[in-house]
């Protein structure tokens, strides 16, 4: 097995293992999963959990940022699988492996941010004004990378019932 094929495994069995965590440590509403947030749903969303659902929270977001590293990592190499190495399809990979790693660097931004606001309570901030526009724009990356992702995964399945059509 190739460095590369090793790699694409180990991500992948990291962003399950990473999204699980994540999962099972925020069951209550969390920021990082809503549509533009405005600054007063922030505050509403943060001022109703328990100051041991904050600490759950700020654990959650450590491991987040471990996340944010390992999905765009995964949706970056398996996109180059089938629009690079299957299709040769540079520009294909380019926007997917860009859209994913925009989605991984707003991720960090929006923990960040997140972090901020919560460290600071109960005062209220500028930033959490921001917050949801970043959030969506994540959403907005990691959808178009995957969206991407599908698009060549079925040119590839189509070109190779082709060739088999042919041979």
């Amino acid at each position: 097995m190739t460095r590369g094929r090793r790699a694409h495994i180990g991500l992948a069995v990291a962003t399950v293992v990473l999204y699980l965590l994540v999962s099972n440590l925020a069951d209550f509403p969390i920021l990082d999963t809503e549509w533009f947030a405005d600054a007063s749903r922030v505050y509403l969303i943060l001022g109703e959990l328990s100051s041991a659902q904050l600490q759950r929270y700020r654990t959650m977001l450590a491991v987040d940022f471990m996340y944010a590293i390992a999905y765009p990592g995964f949706l970056v190499l398996t996109v180059r699988y089938f629009a690079f190495e299957k299709l040769s399809r540079p520009r294909l990979y380019q926007t997917g492996a860009i859209a994913a790693v925009l989605a991984g660097f707003l991720d960090y931004i929006e923990n960040v941010f997140i972090l901020v606001i919560m460290n600071n309570l109960p005062d209220r901030l500028a930033l959490a004004g921001i917050l949801g526009i970043v959030t969506s724009l994540k959403w907005v990356a990691v959808g178009l990378s995957v969206a991407v992702l599908i698009l060549a995964a079925l040119l590839s399945g189509g070109a190779r019932l082709k060739q088999g059509r042919a041979g």
